[in-house]
């Protein structure tokens, strides 16, 4: 598997992230995953909850059925992926922010597994959740599964990102973001520590 690492740092970084992933179908996670999952030889469609859930991920269309779910980028439009984008901010989930307290700002270290060409055609397309008759939560247009679990070997390449936003703490408006973002997180309890 190919391996490309890429950082961010104070910097705007949407249109360079979206260049790398148009036209490609990859599976997104965090580092501390991708080291599970390079051990386990398998991404899970994690039926059973063995990793960690996002609030959105409970109902998944995917997930429901212990399938792997992608983002599929393959010829969309700007539109379709904006769409996408808000119902999933896949570049940079706010569920996979993590805080480091000793430097003073929030990062994001991520993992996007893009699929090998060679499997697209056991994928489970996006309009399969859209005929289905239950009620189940899936991104429309740009969201689509591979069923049941990835083999590693499946994985034509991972992009490691690594995206940091640095604190000013001289400025009012960082340092509250800041403390907001450690009550967020549970750090502090804006009650007590106030």
């Amino acid at each position: 598997m190919e391996t490309e690492s890429i950082d961010f740092e104070d910097v705007e970084y949407k249109d360079q992230l979206l260049w790398l992933l148009r036209d490609k179908v990859f599976h997104v996670t965090t580092a501390k995953a991708f080291e599970n999952i390079q051990k386990d030889g398998f991404i899970y469609g994690n039926q059973d909850a063995k990793y960690p859930l996002n609030p959105t991920s409970l109902n998944s269309f995917g997930r429901c059925r212990g399938w792997v779910c992608l983002f599929d980028l393959r010829g969309k439009s700007d539109k379709e992926i904006e769409n996408g984008l808000n119902c999933y901010y896949f570049l940079m989930p706010s569920w996979f922010e993590e805080l480091n307290e000793s430097e003073h700002y929030p990062e994001w270290r991520l993992v996007y597994l893009y699929l090998s060409h060679a499997y697209y055609k056991d994928l489970a397309p996006n309009r399969a959740a859209s005929q289905n008759d239950k009620r189940s939560q899936f991104i429309p247009e740009v969201e689509c599964w591979y069923p049941g679990n990835i083999p590693i070997g499946y994985i034509e390449k991972s992009l490691c990102v690594r995206i940091r936003q640095t604190y000013n703490l001289n400025s009012h408006l960082d340092r509250y973001s800041y403390i907001l973002s450690l009550a967020d997180k549970k750090i502090i309890d804006l009650d007590t520590d106030g």
